[in-house]
Protein backbone atom coordinates (compact mmCIF):
# COMPACT_ATOMS: atom_id res chain seq x y z
CA UNK A 1 0.00 0.00 0.00
CA UNK A 2 1.30 3.70 -1.06
CA UNK A 3 2.21 6.41 1.50
CA UNK A 4 -1.69 8.04 1.76
CA UNK A 5 -2.43 11.41 3.46
CA UNK A 6 -5.31 11.66 6.04
CA UNK A 7 -7.76 14.69 6.15
CA UNK A 8 -9.96 16.14 8.28
CA UNK A 9 -11.97 18.89 8.36
CA UNK A 10 -14.70 19.78 11.33
CA UNK A 11 -17.41 21.89 9.58
CA UNK A 12 -18.52 24.92 11.96
CA UNK A 13 -20.79 27.43 11.58
CA UNK A 14 -17.88 29.93 12.25
CA UNK A 15 -14.93 28.44 11.33
CA UNK A 16 -13.59 25.23 9.59
CA UNK A 17 -10.35 23.39 11.36
CA UNK A 18 -8.24 21.18 9.30
CA UNK A 19 -5.62 18.53 9.81
CA UNK A 20 -3.15 16.14 7.87
CA UNK A 21 -1.23 13.24 9.08
CA UNK A 22 0.39 10.53 6.69
CA UNK A 23 -0.34 6.90 6.77
CA UNK A 24 3.35 5.57 5.73
CA UNK A 25 2.92 2.29 4.11
CA UNK A 26 4.46 0.60 7.26
CA UNK A 27 1.09 1.27 9.47
CA UNK A 28 2.70 3.78 11.04
CA UNK A 29 1.22 7.75 11.01
CA UNK A 30 3.21 10.89 10.95
CA UNK A 31 1.09 14.22 12.04
CA UNK A 32 1.80 16.83 9.96
CA UNK A 33 -0.02 19.71 10.83
CA UNK A 34 -3.65 21.40 11.58
CA UNK A 35 -4.89 24.62 11.05
CA UNK A 36 -8.12 26.67 10.50
CA UNK A 37 -10.21 29.09 8.03
CA UNK A 38 -13.51 30.75 8.30
CA UNK A 39 -16.69 28.90 7.64
CA UNK A 40 -19.28 30.50 5.29
CA UNK A 41 -22.43 28.87 3.59
CA UNK A 42 -23.83 27.09 6.33
CA UNK A 43 -26.58 28.22 8.71
CA UNK A 44 -27.92 26.20 11.80
CA UNK A 45 -27.27 23.00 10.02
CA UNK A 46 -28.38 24.01 6.52
CA UNK A 47 -27.01 24.94 3.44
CA UNK A 48 -27.64 28.17 2.78
CA UNK A 49 -24.79 29.39 0.32
CA UNK A 50 -23.67 26.79 -2.22
CA UNK A 51 -21.27 28.86 -3.53
CA UNK A 52 -20.34 30.23 -0.56
CA UNK A 53 -19.56 26.88 1.38
CA UNK A 54 -17.63 25.69 -1.78
CA UNK A 55 -15.43 28.73 -1.59
CA UNK A 56 -14.91 28.11 2.17
CA UNK A 57 -14.09 24.21 1.75
CA UNK A 58 -11.82 25.07 -1.20
CA UNK A 59 -9.86 27.96 1.61
CA UNK A 60 -9.43 24.93 3.89
CA UNK A 61 -8.20 22.59 1.34
CA UNK A 62 -5.61 25.21 0.72
CA UNK A 63 -4.66 25.37 4.17
CA UNK A 64 -4.13 21.35 4.75
CA UNK A 65 -2.56 21.60 1.00
CA UNK A 66 0.27 23.84 2.48
CA UNK A 67 0.17 21.96 5.30
CA UNK A 68 0.80 18.58 3.88
CA UNK A 69 3.00 19.94 0.61
CA UNK A 70 0.90 17.55 -1.67
CA UNK A 71 -2.69 17.47 -3.35
CA UNK A 72 -5.67 16.30 -1.45
CA UNK A 73 -8.41 13.62 -3.24
CA UNK A 74 -9.92 12.40 0.10
CA UNK A 75 -10.96 13.58 3.37
CA UNK A 76 -13.42 12.91 6.33
CA UNK A 77 -15.68 15.46 7.66
CA UNK A 78 -16.99 16.18 11.23
CA UNK A 79 -20.48 17.99 11.76
CA UNK A 80 -21.82 19.30 15.10
CA UNK A 81 -23.67 17.33 17.38
CA UNK A 82 -26.69 20.02 17.23
CA UNK A 83 -27.03 19.08 13.52
CA UNK A 84 -27.33 14.91 14.57
CA UNK A 85 -30.63 13.43 15.03
CA UNK A 86 -30.36 9.99 17.01
CA UNK A 87 -32.35 6.76 15.90
CA UNK A 88 -33.38 3.85 17.37
CA UNK A 89 -33.36 0.81 15.48
CA UNK A 90 -33.99 -3.07 16.72
CA UNK A 91 -33.19 -6.24 15.14
CA UNK A 92 -33.66 -10.32 15.44
CA UNK A 93 -32.97 -13.43 13.82
CA UNK A 94 -33.62 -16.90 14.49
CA UNK A 95 -31.17 -19.13 15.24
CA UNK A 96 -30.05 -22.98 15.23
CA UNK A 97 -29.77 -23.70 18.59
CA UNK A 98 -27.31 -26.25 18.71
CA UNK A 99 -23.96 -24.38 17.99
CA UNK A 100 -22.88 -21.18 19.32
CA UNK A 101 -23.54 -17.87 18.07
CA UNK A 102 -20.79 -16.79 15.22
CA UNK A 103 -19.52 -13.07 14.21
CA UNK A 104 -21.59 -13.73 11.04
CA UNK A 105 -24.80 -14.32 13.30
CA UNK A 106 -24.23 -11.39 14.88
CA UNK A 107 -23.24 -9.25 11.75
CA UNK A 108 -26.65 -11.01 10.32
CA UNK A 109 -28.49 -9.56 12.94
CA UNK A 110 -26.96 -5.93 13.39
CA UNK A 111 -28.29 -5.52 8.76
CA UNK A 112 -31.96 -7.06 10.27
CA UNK A 113 -31.78 -3.46 12.36
CA UNK A 114 -30.07 -1.82 9.56
CA UNK A 115 -33.69 -0.10 7.63
CA UNK A 116 -33.66 1.85 5.37
CA UNK A 117 -33.11 5.82 7.23
CA UNK A 118 -36.44 8.42 7.17
CA UNK A 119 -36.53 10.67 4.10
CA UNK A 120 -34.53 13.85 4.32
CA UNK A 121 -31.98 11.59 6.84
CA UNK A 122 -28.56 10.09 6.11
CA UNK A 123 -26.90 7.58 8.87
CA UNK A 124 -23.06 8.31 9.37
CA UNK A 125 -22.20 6.93 13.24
CA UNK A 126 -23.54 3.44 14.61
CA UNK A 127 -23.69 2.41 18.08
CA UNK A 128 -24.12 -0.89 19.14
CA UNK A 129 -26.35 -0.94 22.66
CA UNK A 130 -26.25 -4.09 22.99
CA UNK A 131 -27.35 -7.54 22.71
CA UNK A 132 -30.40 -10.87 24.03
CA UNK A 133 -29.96 -14.29 23.64
CA UNK A 134 -33.54 -16.06 24.03
CA UNK A 135 -34.47 -12.54 25.56
CA UNK A 136 -31.73 -12.52 28.04
CA UNK A 137 -29.45 -9.12 28.04
CA UNK A 138 -26.15 -9.68 26.82
CA UNK A 139 -23.22 -7.68 25.36
CA UNK A 140 -20.97 -10.51 24.51
CA UNK A 141 -23.35 -13.21 22.41
CA UNK A 142 -20.30 -15.28 20.40
CA UNK A 143 -20.03 -18.47 22.17
CA UNK A 144 -23.61 -18.61 23.70
CA UNK A 145 -26.39 -20.52 22.85
CA UNK A 146 -30.05 -19.44 21.68
CA UNK A 147 -32.30 -19.52 19.38
CA UNK A 148 -33.04 -15.91 19.02
CA UNK A 149 -30.36 -13.18 18.70
CA UNK A 150 -31.86 -9.78 18.94
CA UNK A 151 -29.56 -6.12 18.94
CA UNK A 152 -30.02 -3.10 19.97
CA UNK A 153 -28.61 0.32 17.65
CA UNK A 154 -28.57 3.81 18.28
CA UNK A 155 -27.76 5.24 14.56
CA UNK A 156 -26.69 9.53 14.59
CA UNK A 157 -27.56 10.75 10.94
CA UNK A 158 -27.44 14.51 9.75
CA UNK A 159 -29.50 16.08 7.15
CA UNK A 160 -28.89 14.31 3.58
CA UNK A 161 -28.95 18.00 2.14
CA UNK A 162 -26.22 19.07 4.53
CA UNK A 163 -24.36 15.74 3.37
CA UNK A 164 -24.77 16.26 -0.44
CA UNK A 165 -23.94 19.90 0.36
CA UNK A 166 -20.79 19.09 1.87
CA UNK A 167 -20.33 16.25 -1.72
CA UNK A 168 -20.74 19.08 -3.85
CA UNK A 169 -18.75 21.50 -2.31
CA UNK A 170 -15.99 19.14 -1.85
CA UNK A 171 -16.45 17.95 -5.74
CA UNK A 172 -15.99 21.56 -6.67
CA UNK A 173 -12.71 21.78 -5.11
CA UNK A 174 -11.54 18.00 -6.93
CA UNK A 175 -11.77 16.31 -3.79
CA UNK A 176 -14.08 13.29 -2.66
CA UNK A 177 -15.84 13.06 0.82
CA UNK A 178 -14.55 9.62 2.20
CA UNK A 179 -16.84 9.41 5.34
CA UNK A 180 -18.78 11.82 7.95
CA UNK A 181 -18.35 11.67 12.00
CA UNK A 182 -20.48 13.50 14.45
CA UNK A 183 -17.79 16.31 16.10
CA UNK A 184 -18.39 14.67 19.74
CA UNK A 185 -17.02 11.33 18.57
CA UNK A 186 -13.98 12.97 17.04
CA UNK A 187 -13.40 15.36 19.84
CA UNK A 188 -13.64 12.44 22.31
CA UNK A 189 -10.67 10.52 20.09
CA UNK A 190 -8.19 13.83 20.16
CA UNK A 191 -8.84 15.03 24.22
CA UNK A 192 -10.04 11.63 26.44
CA UNK A 193 -7.84 8.74 27.98
CA UNK A 194 -8.56 5.37 27.37
CA UNK A 195 -8.92 5.31 31.17
CA UNK A 196 -11.21 8.37 31.59
CA UNK A 197 -13.81 6.35 28.60
CA UNK A 198 -13.41 3.29 30.99
CA UNK A 199 -14.80 5.10 34.19
CA UNK A 200 -17.05 7.04 32.72
CA UNK A 201 -16.56 10.35 31.32
CA UNK A 202 -18.79 13.35 29.57
CA UNK A 203 -17.23 15.06 26.93
CA UNK A 204 -18.30 18.55 26.50
CA UNK A 205 -17.34 20.01 23.42
CA UNK A 206 -18.17 24.10 23.43
CA UNK A 207 -17.71 25.67 19.73
CA UNK A 208 -18.34 29.23 17.99
CA UNK A 209 -22.22 28.13 17.69
CA UNK A 210 -23.03 24.59 19.08
CA UNK A 211 -21.66 22.43 21.68
CA UNK A 212 -21.55 18.45 21.19
CA UNK A 213 -22.04 16.45 24.35
CA UNK A 214 -20.76 13.24 24.51
CA UNK A 215 -20.79 10.41 27.07
CA UNK A 216 -18.76 7.30 27.75
CA UNK A 217 -19.63 4.55 30.16
CA UNK A 218 -17.11 1.48 30.56
CA UNK A 219 -15.12 2.63 27.85
CA UNK A 220 -17.93 2.90 25.34
CA UNK A 221 -19.92 5.87 23.43
CA UNK A 222 -23.43 5.65 25.24
CA UNK A 223 -24.92 9.08 23.66
CA UNK A 224 -24.69 11.91 21.95
CA UNK A 225 -26.17 15.23 21.14
CA UNK A 226 -26.06 18.94 20.61
CA UNK A 227 -26.98 22.19 21.08
CA UNK A 228 -27.30 25.61 19.43
CA UNK A 229 -25.65 27.78 21.88
CA UNK A 230 -21.61 28.44 22.02
CA UNK A 231 -18.43 30.50 22.52
CA UNK A 232 -20.29 33.50 19.82
CA UNK A 233 -23.29 33.56 22.03
CA UNK A 234 -21.20 35.04 24.77
CA UNK A 235 -19.19 37.25 22.41
CA UNK A 236 -23.09 38.24 21.08
CA UNK A 237 -24.13 39.39 25.12
CA UNK A 238 -21.25 41.23 25.91
CA UNK A 239 -21.84 43.97 22.45
CA UNK A 240 -25.35 43.81 23.57
CA UNK A 241 -25.61 44.78 27.16
CA UNK A 242 -21.77 46.70 26.78
CA UNK A 243 -22.85 47.92 23.52
CA UNK A 244 -19.55 47.69 21.50
CA UNK A 245 -18.62 45.93 18.16
CA UNK A 246 -18.72 42.05 17.56
CA UNK A 247 -14.64 42.47 17.64
CA UNK A 248 -14.39 44.48 20.88
CA UNK A 249 -16.84 42.17 22.94
CA UNK A 250 -14.47 39.29 21.30
CA UNK A 251 -11.77 40.55 22.61
CA UNK A 252 -12.74 41.43 25.81
CA UNK A 253 -14.12 37.89 26.27
CA UNK A 254 -10.86 36.29 25.09
CA UNK A 255 -9.28 38.39 28.20
CA UNK A 256 -11.23 38.94 30.83
CA UNK A 257 -14.19 36.35 30.00
CA UNK A 258 -15.62 33.20 32.15
CA UNK A 259 -13.40 33.49 35.72
CA UNK A 260 -13.90 31.07 38.52
CA UNK A 261 -16.88 30.99 40.82
CA UNK A 262 -14.88 32.18 43.21
CA UNK A 263 -12.96 35.31 41.65
CA UNK A 264 -16.77 36.22 40.40
CA UNK A 265 -17.66 36.24 44.10
CA UNK A 266 -15.30 38.93 45.16
CA UNK A 267 -16.36 42.17 43.73
CA UNK A 268 -19.90 43.29 43.28
CA UNK A 269 -21.38 45.21 40.21
CA UNK A 270 -24.08 47.43 40.12
CA UNK A 271 -26.76 46.40 37.29
CA UNK A 272 -28.97 49.43 38.19
CA UNK A 273 -29.49 51.90 35.16
CA UNK A 274 -27.08 54.19 36.14
CA UNK A 275 -24.69 51.06 36.62
CA UNK A 276 -25.38 49.94 33.35
CA UNK A 277 -24.73 53.61 31.66
CA UNK A 278 -21.40 53.91 33.60
CA UNK A 279 -20.56 50.50 32.24
CA UNK A 280 -21.31 50.75 28.53
CA UNK A 281 -19.62 54.33 29.52
CA UNK A 282 -16.57 52.44 30.85
CA UNK A 283 -16.55 49.92 27.79
CA UNK A 284 -16.17 52.86 25.46
CA UNK A 285 -13.18 54.42 26.66
CA UNK A 286 -11.33 51.44 27.63
CA UNK A 287 -11.65 51.49 31.76
CA UNK A 288 -13.95 48.32 32.17
CA UNK A 289 -13.41 46.62 34.96
CA UNK A 290 -13.06 42.51 34.28
CA UNK A 291 -15.59 41.54 36.84
CA UNK A 292 -18.43 42.90 34.66
CA UNK A 293 -17.43 40.94 31.69
CA UNK A 294 -17.00 37.99 34.04
CA UNK A 295 -20.56 38.05 35.58
CA UNK A 296 -21.85 38.20 31.74
CA UNK A 297 -20.04 35.79 30.06
CA UNK A 298 -20.21 33.75 33.23
CA UNK A 299 -24.10 33.87 32.91
CA UNK A 300 -23.86 32.24 29.47
CA UNK A 301 -21.37 29.84 30.20
CA UNK A 302 -23.47 28.63 33.22
CA UNK A 303 -26.62 28.33 30.88
CA UNK A 304 -24.20 26.17 28.23
CA UNK A 305 -22.77 23.72 30.94
CA UNK A 306 -26.40 23.48 32.76
CA UNK A 307 -28.10 22.45 29.32
CA UNK A 308 -25.25 19.92 28.76
CA UNK A 309 -25.77 18.28 32.25
CA UNK A 310 -29.44 17.86 31.81
CA UNK A 311 -28.49 16.08 28.02
CA UNK A 312 -25.68 13.73 30.29
CA UNK A 313 -28.45 13.08 33.27
CA UNK A 314 -30.96 12.14 30.59
CA UNK A 315 -28.13 9.39 29.50
CA UNK A 316 -27.62 8.41 32.96
CA UNK A 317 -30.93 8.63 34.12
CA UNK A 318 -30.25 10.11 37.79
CA UNK A 319 -30.48 12.90 39.27
CA UNK A 320 -26.73 13.30 39.56
CA UNK A 321 -24.01 12.48 36.68
CA UNK A 322 -22.81 9.13 37.07
CA UNK A 323 -20.13 9.84 35.39
CA UNK A 324 -16.54 10.03 36.88
CA UNK A 325 -15.08 13.46 35.38
CA UNK A 326 -16.12 16.26 33.01
CA UNK A 327 -14.01 17.42 29.77
CA UNK A 328 -14.72 20.59 28.00
CA UNK A 329 -13.07 21.02 25.23
CA UNK A 330 -13.43 23.04 22.20
CA UNK A 331 -12.39 26.96 21.71
CA UNK A 332 -14.16 28.28 24.50
CA UNK A 333 -12.47 26.22 26.75
CA UNK A 334 -10.04 28.07 26.62
CA UNK A 335 -11.66 30.66 28.65
CA UNK A 336 -9.55 31.16 32.28
CA UNK A 337 -11.29 29.20 34.88
CA UNK A 338 -13.36 26.75 32.63
CA UNK A 339 -12.80 23.92 34.63
CA UNK A 340 -13.78 25.48 37.85
CA UNK A 341 -17.29 26.86 36.23
CA UNK A 342 -17.91 22.83 35.07
CA UNK A 343 -16.98 21.26 38.07
CA UNK A 344 -19.20 23.55 40.47
CA UNK A 345 -22.59 23.17 37.57
CA UNK A 346 -21.37 18.88 37.44
CA UNK A 347 -20.31 18.55 41.04
CA UNK A 348 -17.67 16.57 39.15
CA UNK A 349 -13.76 17.15 38.52
CA UNK A 350 -13.58 18.80 34.92
CA UNK A 351 -10.33 19.28 33.13
CA UNK A 352 -9.20 21.02 29.94
CA UNK A 353 -9.71 18.84 26.77
CA UNK A 354 -6.16 19.96 25.13
CA UNK A 355 -5.23 17.14 22.69
CA UNK A 356 -3.47 14.54 24.15
CA UNK A 357 -0.51 12.79 22.61
CA UNK A 358 -0.52 9.42 21.16
CA UNK A 359 1.10 7.27 18.24
CA UNK A 360 2.40 9.61 15.81
CA UNK A 361 0.83 12.60 17.37
CA UNK A 362 2.29 14.99 19.72
CA UNK A 363 0.06 16.77 22.35
CA UNK A 364 -0.96 19.88 21.68
CA UNK A 365 -2.33 22.80 23.81
CA UNK A 366 -5.12 23.71 21.39
CA UNK A 367 -8.72 22.73 22.40
CA UNK A 368 -9.95 24.28 19.31
CA UNK A 369 -8.46 21.98 16.64
CA UNK A 370 -9.55 18.53 19.03
CA UNK A 371 -12.02 17.61 16.43
CA UNK A 372 -9.98 17.88 13.45
CA UNK A 373 -7.19 16.42 14.77
CA UNK A 374 -9.43 13.43 16.24
CA UNK A 375 -10.88 12.52 13.32
CA UNK A 376 -7.41 12.05 11.70
CA UNK A 377 -6.72 9.99 14.61
CA UNK A 378 -10.21 8.25 14.20
CA UNK A 379 -9.67 6.97 10.87
CA UNK A 380 -5.89 5.94 11.34
CA UNK A 381 -6.44 4.40 14.58
CA UNK A 382 -9.18 2.13 13.27
CA UNK A 383 -7.48 1.82 9.66
CA UNK A 384 -10.53 3.21 8.25
CA UNK A 385 -8.66 4.81 5.45
CA UNK A 386 -8.69 3.30 2.21
CA UNK A 387 -7.22 4.86 -1.27
CA UNK A 388 -10.54 5.92 -3.05
CA UNK A 389 -11.01 6.81 -6.99
CA UNK A 390 -9.55 10.71 -7.42
CA UNK A 391 -12.42 12.67 -8.24
CA UNK A 392 -11.04 13.61 -11.09
CA UNK A 393 -12.41 10.27 -12.76
CA UNK A 394 -16.13 11.27 -11.82
CA UNK A 395 -16.04 14.42 -13.85
CA UNK A 396 -15.11 16.31 -10.72
CA UNK A 397 -17.95 16.20 -8.98
CA UNK A 398 -18.47 13.65 -5.84
CA UNK A 399 -19.86 10.00 -6.69
CA UNK A 400 -22.26 8.46 -3.87
CA UNK A 401 -21.43 5.36 -3.58
CA UNK A 402 -24.05 2.44 -4.90
CA UNK A 403 -24.31 1.87 -1.30
CA UNK A 404 -23.80 4.47 1.40
CA UNK A 405 -21.48 3.67 4.14
CA UNK A 406 -23.15 4.19 8.07
CA UNK A 407 -19.94 5.67 9.24
CA UNK A 408 -18.05 3.33 11.48
CA UNK A 409 -19.51 1.08 14.55
CA UNK A 410 -19.24 1.44 18.35
CA UNK A 411 -20.19 -1.15 20.76
CA UNK A 412 -22.02 0.10 23.85
CA UNK A 413 -24.84 -0.39 25.64
CA UNK A 414 -27.69 0.63 27.99
CA UNK A 415 -28.54 3.93 26.25
CA UNK A 416 -32.02 5.37 27.27
CA UNK A 417 -33.77 5.45 24.40
CA UNK A 418 -35.27 8.93 23.10
CA UNK A 419 -35.00 11.54 20.71
CA UNK A 420 -32.98 14.73 21.31
CA UNK A 421 -35.31 18.11 20.87
CA UNK A 422 -34.43 21.14 18.95
CA UNK A 423 -32.78 23.83 21.10
CA UNK A 424 -33.91 27.28 20.52
CA UNK A 425 -31.86 30.10 20.94
CA UNK A 426 -33.10 31.63 24.78
CA UNK A 427 -32.19 34.64 26.47
CA UNK A 428 -30.45 33.99 29.95
CA UNK A 429 -32.37 34.73 32.94
CA UNK A 430 -29.09 35.47 35.54
CA UNK A 431 -30.97 35.49 38.56
CA UNK A 432 -32.34 32.22 38.02
CA UNK A 433 -28.40 30.65 37.73
CA UNK A 434 -27.77 32.81 40.47
CA UNK A 435 -29.81 30.44 43.24
CA UNK A 436 -28.74 26.86 42.46
CA UNK A 437 -27.63 24.14 44.57
CA UNK A 438 -24.48 23.66 42.41
CA UNK A 439 -22.94 27.43 42.17
CA UNK A 440 -24.56 29.01 45.62
CA UNK A 441 -20.87 30.43 46.45
CA UNK A 442 -21.34 32.46 42.49
CA UNK A 443 -24.40 34.00 43.66
CA UNK A 444 -23.03 36.75 45.39
CA UNK A 445 -22.17 38.53 42.19
CA UNK A 446 -25.46 37.46 40.41
CA UNK A 447 -28.12 38.77 43.01
CA UNK A 448 -27.33 42.13 41.37
CA UNK A 449 -27.94 41.39 38.24
CA UNK A 450 -30.35 44.05 36.30
CA UNK A 451 -33.09 41.99 37.27
CA UNK A 452 -33.84 41.15 33.15
CA UNK A 453 -32.23 39.36 30.39
CA UNK A 454 -29.52 39.18 28.36
CA UNK A 455 -30.72 39.13 25.00
CA UNK A 456 -29.32 36.82 22.26
CA UNK A 457 -29.35 37.18 18.50
CA UNK A 458 -31.22 34.38 16.69
CA UNK A 459 -29.34 35.50 12.90
CA UNK A 460 -25.96 34.76 13.73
Amino acid sequence: MADQLIVGIDIGSTKFSSAVALYNRSGSIQYLGHGSTPSAGLNGGRVTDPEALARAVKMALDEVRHLAGAPIQDLVISVAGAQVAPIDRRGQIRLDGARPISQREVERAIESASSEDPEGLRTIHRVVRGFAVNGESTQGPLGRYGSDLEVSLRDFAVTTELVEGIREAAGAASTRVHAFVPGGVAAGEAALTAEERQQGVILVDIGGATTDVAVYIDGELHDLSGFPLGGHHLTQDLALVLEVPLEEAERLKCRDGVSSPADAAKVPVDWGPRGIARIQRQARDGTLSGDVVRAITGARMEQILQRAKEIALRTDGHNQPQSGSIVVTGGSSRLRGIEDVASAVFGLPARRGDILQSDGFPPIADPTSSASVGLVRYCASRGAWAAQPPPEQHGGRPQRPEKEKRGWTTKSARVPERRDESVPHQQVNVIQYAGTVETRDWGKLMRDWMRGFIPVRTDA
